[in-house]
């Protein structure tokens, strides 16, 4: 975003938007198009009177760029008018598009958090009656580009900055468990953190979503990191612990802040293909849970119901990385080294036990 130090080059910088972008309604943008009117600039030079002789532009359409121009010059003041989130929503949205974006992103279930499944575009129709599945997502797009305007976006920077620094003092992550303590917090408006982060992330670049946390960390700079951890895991096709991970990581993190055990930690607990151990460790499944299995079967030493060793290994595992019977049951079925004896007990074979 620009940087201003005064109101008068904070005007400036509002005469360049495009008219299409700066958060004037759809029939504005379409009268002032046909008029040649391309920037808020040239909006500037047009009275009262000229704008009403344009081609269905009415009291109502000048009301919407008097509406523009006093929002402006809060812009151009630095001050910030909203308390919080959801008076902007109900600024710049009518009722429509902030009942959908509630039921989308759950803003106001206690209940919801980030990876879980938010409601269908057809749950919502069927909601709210009489409205098709295609329509509620051009409600929902039509609701997102309008907080994608430029004035909306600049009068949201106070309270997106009051996140984004949350966010930071925690190395650049925070989980959907941690967003629990967010609840409450004023710059909401009562909404629920989770969806109001994951709404958000379709608005703004400075935090996105990735599985269950939202980070200010670039996709690019995750991407990297996860690319080395399962470069290591590949290449060891073993149980590896955190601290030879974190040296493997170290020289693509820039670590001011000594954040990086933090951001690593929760990379690697909340990656849906990565599995951890109670003590530390982390493999890729199709390496680390035979190499378990066989530890278990090895140390009961006699033949081992897949239900009991199924307890086992989560006994071992983080939460996160827990698995059901049925898994652990089709993974010894694909161990060569591994046979049945009598009803769902499971040994090692003689020349491996």
């Amino acid at each position: 975003m620009e940087s201003e130090t005064n109101p008068k080059s904070t005007a400036l910088v509002i005469d360049n938007w495009p008219v299409e972008k700066a958060g004037f309604n759809v029939r504005v943008v379409h009268c002032l198009t046909a008029a040649g009117v391309k920037t808020v600039g040239d909006l500037r030079s047009w009275s009262d009177d000229q704008l009403l002789r344009l081609r269905n532009f009415g009291a109502a359409s000048l009301q919407n760029v008097r509406w523009f121009f006093r929002l402006s010059r809060h812009v151009e003041a630095r001050t910030a008018p909203f308390p919080h989130i959801k008076a902007i929503f109900h600024e710049f949205l009518n009722r429509q598009e902030i009942y959908v974006l509630e039921q989308r992103y759950a803003l106001k279930d206690p209940l919801f958090r980030l990876g879980m499944r938010r409601k269908t575009l057809q749950e919502i129709a069927d909601l709210m009656g009489g409205v098709t599945r295609e329509r509620v997502r051009q409600i929902e797009e039509e609701g997102l580009e309008t907080l994608r305007s430029h004035l909306c976006r600049r009068l949201t920077e106070p309270v997106e900055l009051h996140w984004v620094q949350q966010i930071q003092a925690r190395g650049g992550v925070v989980t959907s468990a941690e967003l629990a303590d967010w609840v409450g917090d004023p710059k909401l408006g009562g909404y629920q953190p989770w969806g109001v982060l994951m709404l958000m992330s379709q608005v703004t670049e400075a935090f996105h979503v990735h599985f269950d946390y939202v980070s200010t960390l670039t996709p690019k700079a995750l991407g990297m990191i996860e690319e080395r951890v399962f470069a290591v895991l590949r290449e060891a096709k073993d149980l590896v612990h955190f601290d030879r991970i974190k040296e493997a990581v170290a020289p693509l993190v820039s670590d001011p802040n000594g954040q990086l055990v933090r951001v690593l930690t929760v990379v690697l607990n909340h990656h849906p293909d990565l599995c951890a151990t109670t003590d530390g460790r982390y493999f890729l499944p199709e390496h680390g849970t035979p190499i378990i299995l066989r530890d278990l079967m090895r140390a009961a030493g006699q033949p081992v119901h897949y239900r009991d060793l199924a307890a086992d290994y989560n006994d071992r595992m983080l939460p996160a990385s827990q698995r059901r019977p049925g898994y652990i049951l089709r993974v010894l079925g694909g161990m060569p080294d591994v046979q049945r004896i009598g009803r769902a007990l499971y040994e090692l074979k003689p020349s491996t036990a």
